[in-house]
């Protein structure tokens, strides 16, 4: 039976709190946090009291000493962004502070977001160590082409002055236009421009990213095959991104190409025909049992054709390294052809596919009624209307995807909380959750075989609410981690 704790046990655990905010120099939020204890604890040590007083005493001279250098100006000074990009970080762990911001990013809670990430900042990690894996996130849950769209919305919740917003979106439209996300990072120049318009710098940059594109082995074919110019190409990008419209789309509906010769030209570089939209193609068979329309929409593929030896998907951009390897991953097949296409026919595609598919779905049904196969994994629409109750109990592979996880406890109070935790490959069972100390001991320091009954898994697109049981709980002792828990765990439906 586990401990009860009792109110000294809360006050130690709330000090611990504030003086770890205290020591990231997060000065507001220990402030804060030292005086709930004495608004909401009332410890009866006298010793106690004073200690907290004396730190509530400094704090407030500290943050009125700021605030008078500061003059009332942003959260960030240029000083703090210079060492921001150059400081290496030592041991400390930004993947719990990630994922809590990965999943305010999928519930569409930009300012939470962008206030972990400006957690992040303020503690000295550098825009190379915190913006790829922003992106990389981003990638996973943003319609096909719309990252910098997001990101221009978490920048937008940064409290900083103009030109450090400016300098903060060049360097994301640089990391996505390493990822090929051209019009993107075009949307994001633009925005940074007209943030800071006298940087020379930013417009030279900008032109580096547009040459990046224009020397794209598709873009110099495009060119080259038909009446494309550079000119047009360059101005394609940014309406692509302005008027939330694919490249292909911007270029057929400016004039700047015909149709069919665009798709000609996309075909014969991609030696694979085409595929336009056709109301008469009949959707794979296991399309809407296995595939949930929101996640294709999101990352703007679908298939064509697909059974267990292999599949014929439409994509945008068959060049897309990252988009194949999670398109062969989710469909668990790698005899894989992709076939161009315009993004406003796949949305189509598969709108018409599950639209039919369903109908295809209910006639076996009526045929078969139970053959009809459960849905575990919800999108992210479903993950909000659903997260209070349970869903079916079905087993089904996610592992590769998983983000985080997050208990779902019940404190002293009666009220519900969570806790967002980051998961690590376990050798012997699997799957392992990594926790701090403090977080152990909200977790009543549990112990192998004990049961977590409620705990969400995350992956970019979807989630899985479950229970799993805890088959090894271990102290790290070396190393980056050293300090924290690494609770080994095995659930029946995460495979």
């Amino acid at each position: 039976m586990k401990r009860i704790m009792t109110t000294n046990d809360n006050i130690k655990t709330s000090l611990s709190e504030a003086q770890v905010y205290e020591s990231m120099g997060l000065y507001t939020e220990a402030l804060g946090a030292y005086e709930n204890i004495l608004s909401e604890e009332e410890p009866k040590d006298s010793e106690i009291i004073t200690e907290i007083k004396d730190h509530i005493v400094r704090l407030e001279k500290k943050l009125a000493d700021d605030s008078e250098e500061d003059a009332g100006g942003s959260e960030f000074s240029r000083e703090s962004l210079d060492q921001i990009k150059t400081h290496t970080p030592d041991e400390k762990d930004i993947a719990p502070i990630l994922d809590r911001a990965s999943v305010f990013l999928e519930k569409g809670l930009y300012e939470e977001a962008a206030d972990e990430y400006a957690m992040l900042f303020s503690i000295g990690y550098s825009f190379g160590t915190v913006i790829p894996p922003i992106i990389d996130f981003l990638m996973t849950i943003c319609p096909y082409g719309q990252v910098g769209r997001e990101v221009s919305r978490v920048i937008d919740k940064f409290n900083l002055q103009k030109d450090e917003l400016a300098e903060i979106t060049v360097l994301f439209g640089k990391e996505i236009a390493k990822r090929a996300q051209y019009s993107s990072a075009a949307g994001l120049f633009e925005k940074a421009k007209g943030l800071d318009p006298g940087n020379e710098n930013i417009e030279k940059m900008y032109k580096e990213i547009v040459s990046q594109f224009m020397a794209e082995p598709r873009s110099i074919y495009l060119i080259r095959r038909t009446r494309l110019t550079d000119d047009q190409l360059a101005e394609a990008l940014v309406l692509s991104f302005n008027e939330e419209k694919s490249l292909c789309s911007v270029l057929i509906s400016n004039n700047y190409i015909d149709r069919d010769r665009l798709l000609r030209a996309l075909s014969d570089y991609h030696k694979n025909p085409a595929v336009e939209f056709d109301s008469k193609l009949i959707p794979p068979k296991r399309i809407t049992s296995r595939l949930k329309k929101a996640a294709l929409l999101s990352q703007e593929w679908v298939p064509l054709e697909w059974n267990d030896t292999g599949a014929r998907v439409v994509v945008e951009n068959p060049e897309d390294t990252y988009q194949i390897e999670q398109i062969k991953r989710i469909l668990s097949v790698d005899d894989v052809q992709f076939c161009p296409g315009i993004q406003e026919d796949i949305e189509l595609l598969i709108e018409h596919f599950f639209e039919q598919g369903k109908k295809l779905e209910e006639i076996e049904a009526e045929k078969d009624p139970g053959n009809v196969e459960g849905a575990v994994v919800m999108d992210i629409v479903e993950m909000l209307e659903q997260k209070n109750g349970w869903s079916s109990e079905q087993k089904i592979s996610i592992r590769p995807q998983l983000i985080s996880a997050e208990l779902m406890l019940k404190e002293q109070n009666g009220k519900q909380d969570s806790l967002l935790v980051r998961l690590k490959d376990s050798p012997d069972h699997g799957l392992g959750m990594l926790i701090s100390s403090e977080e152990y001991k909200r977790l009543n320091k549990i112990k192998d075989g004990d049961m977590l009954n409620d705990i969400i898994f995350y992956t970019g697109w979807a989630m899985v609410r479950t229970k799993s049981v805890v088959r090894n709980v271990t102290r790290i002792r070396e190393g980056k981690d050293k300090g924290q828990y690494f609770v080994e765990i095995e659930s029946e439906n995460v495979i």
